[in-house]
This record gives structure tokens, C-alpha cells and sequence, in this order.
């Protein structure tokens, strides 16, 4: 499926950039649009679209200067982000539903021995700026310096 995909995209390519250099033939923009059609009749998926990396490519054509070109490079994107975030949505509610069912309930020792985790505060700082964390066993001490370049 991903050579279909990766093929159909350069002739919809190679028809748009003729249709673009040369003569502004009807001919070469109804090659690009009938591989555009193609195109969205794929059965395409979130990880075949990132593999091939055509969405990326796809987007030089939505600003074309042919109309029709343009708007079904548009329109196809569009189609794309929808599968994506299809998929995406469904992912997060099959991991939201999995992380709700409840685990049985296990010990856990303690060792009474064990230091708390030390707790660090990190500022956001700006780039102009370099920071230094150093740790000490009661405090946390933060120093900034500015940049020396």
C-alpha cells in the first residue's frame, strides 16, 4: 500500500510541475487531479502517512497556482488530518480505558531506613541566561548566571 501511495503521489507531482512550468495545459491539471482523486480513495493510516512522509510533500501542492490542483491538494490534506485524528482519539480512549480497570491490590514494603525523594524546583529561565543547580543535603540552591558569549 505504501508504493501505491508513494507512486500515485509523484505522478500527481510530476503532473502538477508540468502543469506549472509549461503551457497551462487542462491536460496535465486533470492528470494531477485524477491522481489526487486516487489518492484519497487509498486506505491510508496515521503510520503509513508518517513512513512516507507524503502529507509533508503534499502540502507544496495546496499552494499550487492552479485552482483546481490547489483546492483538492487542500482537501485531501484535510481528509488526512481527519484520519489522524480518528486515530489518535481512538488511541487515547483505548489507553484512558485500560489505565481505568483497576489492578488487584499487592504489598509493598517500606524500608523505614529509605530518604524521601529530594524534591527539585526548576525554573523556566530565558536563553540568554545559563543556570546551575547544585544539591547539598538541606537545601537546594539555584544560581544564575548570564551568558558569557
Amino acid at each position: 500500500m505504501e508504493m501505491e501511495l508513494l507512486e500515485t503521489f509523484e505522478a500527481a507531482k510530476k503532473a502538477a510541475d508540468a502543469a506549472a512550468d509549461g503551457d497551462p495545459s487542462d491536460a496535465e491539471e486533470g492528470r494531477c487531479v485524477d491522481a489526487l482523486k486516487r489518492l484519497r480513495k487509498l486506505p491510508v493510516t496515521m503510520k503509513v502517512l508518517v513512513e512516507t512522509q507524503v502529507g509533508k510533500r503534499l502540502r507544496a501542492l495546496a499552494k499550487h497556482p492552479c485552482g483546481k490542483i490547489k483546492s483538492m491538494s487542500s482537501e485531501l490534506l484535510e481528509h488526512w488530518k481527519n484520519i489522524v485524528i480518528e486515530e489518535t482519539s481512538k488511541n487515547n480512549k483505548k489507553n484512558n480505558a485500560v489505565n481505568d480497570v483497576k489492578s488487584p491490590t499487592s504489598e509493598v514494603k517500606v524500608d523505614k531506613d529509605q530518604k524521601p525523594p529530594q524534591i527539585v524546583k526548576v525554573e523556566k529561565v530565558s536563553r540568554s541566561e545559563s543556570m546551575k543547580v547544585e544539591r547539598t543535603t538541606e537545601t537546594i540552591k539555584t544560581k544564575r548566571f548570564s551568558r558569557l558569549f
